[in-house]
């Protein structure tokens, strides 16, 4: 190959890589926007998955890594509100037999709940999806027990809309709360077994 033709092909090469760059400035999903749709891939609801890693910090979008960890922090923000929020609400001694039984039930899932996304997130950092898997598999049991409980005042007919309701607040023990829960943890076990994948 003689100069001229080297030249004009790292000429060449050095014009498109720079076009990327620029591109990629340009848009700051660029890049990542594979990384997030490679991360949702197992995910049930892949549209919500994506527009919640969307959201995520662009210097958490760089990695697997660092959508597990914004995916399941939130997760344990969300579990830990809720933890507090039940606790204060057993102290009601007017409440019924039954909605105690749930309140405790639920409770003890998500004391666990909070344990488990702790151990996932130690998983993440140290890149061990196959753990991370594991962990979430059995908080989203945790969240799953939950809401068979509370299914089961419907069952009895007993209302329970607005019984531990605190949506409105910003705070949540419900059938929705407890699915906006899991969708956390079905996108945080996507993004484990895409890490998995890799």
């Amino acid at each position: 190959m003689n100069t001229f033709s080297f030249l004009s092909l790292f000429l060449i090469i050095l014009c498109l890589s720079l076009g990327l760059q620029t591109r990629a400035q340009e848009n700051p999903n660029f890049s990542n926007t594979s990384l997030i749709t490679n991360a949702c891939t197992h995910s049930p609801a892949k549209n919500q998955c994506i527009q919640f890693l969307k959201s995520a910090p662009a210097s958490q979008k760089t990695s697997l890594k660092g959508l597990a960890f914004f995916t399941l922090k939130h997760a344990e923000e969300d579990a830990t509100k809720t933890v507090l929020y039940i606790k204060n609400l057993l102290l009601n001694t007017d409440l019924l037999p039954q909605f105690q039984q749930v309140l405790t039930d639920c409770s003890k899932h998500y004391k666990t709940l909070v344990e488990i996304v702790e151990d996932s997130i130690n998983a993440a950092i140290s890149d061990a999806y196959f753990d991370v898997v594991k962990f979430v598999k059995a908080a989203i049991a945790d969240v799953d027990a939950c809401k068979g409980s509370l299914g089961k005042l419907a069952q009895g007919r007993i209302d329970n809309s607005g019984f531990i309701h605190r949506r409105r607040k910003g705070e949540h023990v419900n059938v929705e709360s407890i699915a906006a829960l899991k969708t956390l943890l079905n996108t945080a076990l996507s993004i484990a077994q895409a890490g998995e994948h890799n």
